[in-house]
């Protein structure tokens, strides 16, 4: 049971990074050109979060970093 949680925070945590940072980072910048809601910053960080998850997943945390 370790072991699945090991080779499962390989890339999740790498994936929680880059989706929760590309979110934040596209969050502030939209909302300073548009009115952007708070629903929306969710929205679109639950994306890029998403994204992440599905682009890391098949990689090691070596090859992340």
């Amino acid at each position: 049971m370790w072991n699945r949680w090991k080779t499962t925070g390989e890339w999740l945590i790498p994936a929680l990074a880059l989706g929760l940072a590309s979110g934040r980072i596209l969050s502030e910048l939209w909302a300073a050109q548009i009115d952007l809601p708070v629903w929306g910053a969710v929205v679109l960080t639950a994306v890029t979060l998403t994204l992440a998850c599905l682009i890391v997943q098949g990689h090691r945390l070596a090859e992340t970093w």
